[in-house]
């Protein structure tokens, strides 16, 4: 695997992660399990289709995880909500921001190659 698929990988790791933590932390929090886990499997099918070449549907469905995500736990710190500063927000924030990173760094395939000037 390639580091954006793997690093996708791991952003759906984290997002299936924080659900289940909210879960178990509050211990009936199902839709906070489910709803990481939905956002997680479209993150990983979106790495999948990254990995079969197929790049304008993964960039989108893994666009389409991270809105949600980061929509919904930016407005929840934002809010001022007392659980928005907890380490769980914290960390898929972070993950949030490190996929957006790793999906906009191009890849040294995709970039141009420079013309060299003849002398």
């Amino acid at each position: 695997m390639k580091i954006k698929q793997t690093m996708t990988v791991l952003y759906g790791l984290s997002a299936m992660a924080v659900g289940i933590w909210r879960h178990l932390q509050t211990g009936n929090s199902p839709q906070a399990a489910w709803f990481g886990i939905a956002m997680g499997l479209l993150a990983i099918i979106g790495a999948g289709l990254l990995l079969l070449r197929n790049r304008v549907p993964g960039y989108l469905v893994i666009s389409l995880s991270l809105c949600f995500v980061g929509g919904w736990f930016l407005r929840r710190m934002l809010s001022g909500h007392p659980d928005g500063t907890s380490l769980r927000v914290i960390i898929i924030l972070v993950m949030c921001a490190m996929e957006v990173g790793v999906l906009l760094w191009r890849s040294p395939k995709t970039q141009p190659l420079t013309q060299q000037i003849p002398t």
